[in-house]
């Protein structure tokens, strides 16, 4: 395997005379483990791992920030990084390292996914990585890989062997590959805080407690995850244990010493092969191997005079503000306030949300066509001469499930350095939680994401990169990094989109635009709002423009949801700000 990028969001911060003088540490000196942290602080922000609902504080810094939508504590980790030198990456990665300790591997994943937009402030140059899951290069038949339950909801999952629809995965390629095009500290280093965690142990939050309830029979389905997750007594753990993951520490170690190859070449990639090809998977050592993760130019959108960069294959991003842009719809107000704002915003988002798979979209329109703006003011034109009903019904046509129908569990990450680097990541097992095969190998789980993208697969081709499905971002204003973002859920474009457009085109901070009203994405032929979000008035006001507006309550909402974290910074200044969704359990920290 060759170390390529790690998959993180950048974003740049200019330097400010008055912050302080920075001083590197020796490679011996750097310690992140938190058995040197302050007494109280791993107390105080475990305290934190249940925020999930509440506003989170606005963090404000000129040194450094790193801003996260999962695990406050694991962002205090990423913190100490950038205290002790290290740059933006080795901020979120030692962050992200620490987020699925945290999260038991339930979401997030040491074999899923890193996707990463990085501002280089030397270079000025933005760099996009990509650690997605590479096909197997054995699956013949994709569309026989065995379809997961939440695709068909109330139904069991399909009996028999599992291992196919296990994927190649990159996060652990893209950490290596990030830190060493951009990290700093030594890379053993950027370890400590996650095996620190996962030797001592976590308390069981409520949330994971439920989780862990409600998937015992997916945990027990092979005798290695059941003793990840069953005491000493052969019970679950439940809410208030602690629970330790000696296993994971044990395989974290091993990566520290010898470097990603353990997992992709050495003894845990040999065990992970195994299991899967014992579950009649199809993966060899061979697909491990050939792994490499990508570097790339990023994908840079022109909007009202910004430089928004995101990920090349961003397409539905692109597709939106250009959108915004030709149609004018931040001169009619805040989607909030103006229901002709909330109906546009609407109706564009169901129009570039399609397969890239497929993505044939408002006669034909292909992914790629949306970075040309007159594609964009074509279908604006589309757009206005019809009700509506046509173009989402070409919106939503052709065989298979839309991969929006899937579910998307992820983590993000944003930082920004005392150089001025800023990095964005977004890590995901992209299924729902622990997956459905119920594999975890040397304490690390292993996702099922096949199981609802066997037409994708097809697409792509054996022994290929998978098409990401995200969009971290880093937008400039004349040369100058002004805003960070990255958004996860079930409606990742729609949150971006609309961070994007309540930052850029209204003035919000990030914790305005991180909670202003939500904007739902579209499964089906309804346009959802939450209950409480946005008034009565507004909503009959949209009625009477020709759209019906189903209200739902929170617990519904969230299937369509998304959320994220933001980070900005004012230029004049070099004065830093960031914050997390209050529907996330993450927060910001700054100094």
């Amino acid at each position: 395997m060759k170390s390529a990028a790690c998959i993180a969001f950048v974003l740049a911060i200019a330097s400010s005379s008055s912050s302080p003088a920075f001083v590197q540490r020796a490679a011996d000196e750097v310690d992140l483990s938190p058995a040197a942290w302050e007494a109280g602080e791993i107390e105080k922000y475990i305290a934190l791992e249940s925020n999930r609902g509440e506003v989170k504080p606005l963090a404000e810094g000129e040194s450094g920030l790193i801003a996260g939508s999962s695990s406050t504590l694991a962002m205090r980790a990423g913190l100490e990084a950038l205290k002790q030198g290290g740059s933006a990456a080795d901020a979120v990665l030692a962050a992200a390292m620490t987020q699925i300790v945290m999260n038991a591997g339930a979401t997030i994943s040491y074999a899923g996914v890193l996707e990463m937009v990085y501002y280089d402030a030397k270079t000025g140059k933005v760099h996009a990585l990509d650690g997605g899951f590479n096909t197997v290069r054995a699956e013949d038949d994709p569309m026989s890989i065995p379809t997961a339950s939440y695709m068909n909801p109330g139904e069991k999952p399909e009996p028999g062997p599992r291992g196919r629809t296990a994927l190649v995965p990159g996060f652990m390629a893209g950490v290596q590959a990030a830190h060493d095009r951009f990290g700093k500290l030594p890379f053993d280093r950027i370890f400590q805080p996650a095996v620190y965690f996962a030797e001592e142990g976590i308390p069981i939050t409520p949330r994971l407690g439920r989780w862990m309830e409600a998937r015992k029979a997916i945990l027990s389905r092979v005798p290695e995850t059941k003793a990840v997750f069953t005491r000493a007594d052969g019970e679950f753990y439940a809410e208030g244990d602690v629970f330790t993951q000696p296993a994971a520490a044990a395989t974290l170690r091993a990566v520290a010493r010898s470097g990603a190859e353990y997992m992709y070449t050495g003894a845990w990639a040999e065990r992970f092969i195994d299991a899967v090809r014992a579950d009649g998977g199809k993966m060899t050592m061979e697909d491990l191997a050939a792994y490499e993760p990508t570097w790339a130019e990023p994908l840079c959108v022109k909007y009202h005079g910004y430089d928004v960069y995101t990920i090349p294959q961003a397409f539905a991003l692109a597709g939106g503000l250009h959108l915004l842009e030709v149609g004018g719809v931040s001169e009619m107000g805040h989607y909030g306030e103006s229901p002709e704002t909330l109906y546009w915003m609407l109706k564009i988002l169901r129009a570039v949300r399609f397969d890239p798979a497929r993505g044939i979209l408002m006669g034909g329109t292909q992914p790629s066509d949306w970075l040309d703006k007159g594609v964009a003011a074509e279908v604006w034109q589309h757009l206005q001469d019809n009700s509506g009903g046509e173009a989402e019904a070409e919106a939503s046509a052709g065989e298979g499930k839309s991969l929006e129908q899937g579910p998307g569990h992820s983590s993000s990450i944003v930082a920004v350095d005392r150089d001025g680097n800023i990095a964005a990541v977004l890590h995901s097992i992209n299924t729902v939680v622990w997956g459905e095969n119920g594999l975890v190998i040397g304490g690390v789980s292993i996702p099922d994401a096949a199981s609802f993208q066997q037409y994708l697969i097809s697409a792509t081709g054996p022994g290929k990169r998978m098409p990401t499905q995200t969009d971290p971002v880093i937008v400039l204003k004349d040369g100058r990094p002004v805003l960070a973002t990255s958004a996860i859920g079930a409606a990742i474009d729609c949150d971006t989109l609309r961070v994007l457009f309540s930052a850029l085109d209204f003035g919000m901070d990030p914790r305005e635009a991180l909670d202003a009203a939500g904007v739902l994405g579209a499964v089906d032929e309804r346009e959802r709002v939450t209950e409480g979000e946005y008034s009565e008035a507004l909503i009959e006001a949209v009625a009477e423009l020709g759209m019906e507006l189903e209200v739902v309550d929170g617990p519904t909402a969230g299937r369509f949801r998304g959320s994220g974290v933001m980070l900005a910074i004012d230029p004049e200044t070099g004065r830093v700000t960031g914050c997390a969704s209050a529907l996330s359990n993450g927060g910001a920290l700054a100094y």
